[in-house]
Order: structure tokens, then sequence, then C-alpha cells
């Protein structure tokens, strides 16, 4: 998984797992530092602030947006803002953290597809 790819994982994950009434306070713990840290790094950027804010309630319609503002303010790159992704996902599912996998799961059609170590399409 690409740091890219983590970071929204994390947040769409975080957002949802938070959400929920069973989710623990270390998980909406690690979650809030992640949006903190990336709005800390979206600060005098209203749109990519926005595209933060929004992506929270809507993920589907706002993950453009904020892809294209975490690339554009490099934090795909961002050293803090990596491993604060990959302590969401440490908290939400310890067991694939462990092993630093992730399942994939895809609904709908796909026209093509790649899983595995150092795939190259």
């Amino acid at each position: 998984m690409n740091s890219l790819a983590l970071i929204l994982t994390a947040l769409d994950t975080g957002a949802a797992t938070s959400a929920k009434l069973i989710a623990n306070d270390a998980i909406k713990d690690a979650y809030d530092g992640l949006k903190r840290r990336i709005k800390y790094k979206f600060m005098g950027k209203p749109s990519a602030e926005m595209a933060l804010i929004e992506h929270e309630k809507d993920p589907e319609t706002w993950e453009a947006p904020l892809k294209k503002a975490l690339l554009q303010a490099h934090l795909d790159q961002d050293n803090d803002i990596i491993e604060a992704a990959q302590e969401v996902m440490t908290r939400v599912n310890p067991q694939q953290a462990a092993l630093s996998k992730y399942n994939v799961q895809i609904t709908g059609s796909i026209q093509g597809f790649a899983q595995g170590e150092q795939v190259i399409q």
C-alpha cells in the first residue's frame, strides 16, 4: 500500500470506526491525531481544509479533492502524517498491522486489479 492510499484508508477507516459507539478511545485518539496533523499542514489553504472536513461526512464525493490536496501539500511524503496514519490502522486492526498486510475488498465491477508484493502494472 503506498503512503497516499494508507493516509486515505486511515481517514476513511478512522471516520467510520470512530463514529460507531463501540470504537475505543485509542482509535478515536489516533484518528483525531491524524486529522489534527493534516489540518495543521493544510493551514492557510481553505479548499484543502474544506476537503478534509467534508471528506469525513461524505468520503465518496470528497475523496478526489482530498487526494489532490494531500498530494499538493506533499503529505504522502510526510513521515509524521504517514506514521499517524499507520497508528490509526494499527489501532483499528492490530492483527493485520502486525503482519503489515491489509485486505482489499472490491464491490462492483472492475476492469483490472493487481495485488501482491511489488506489483508492477
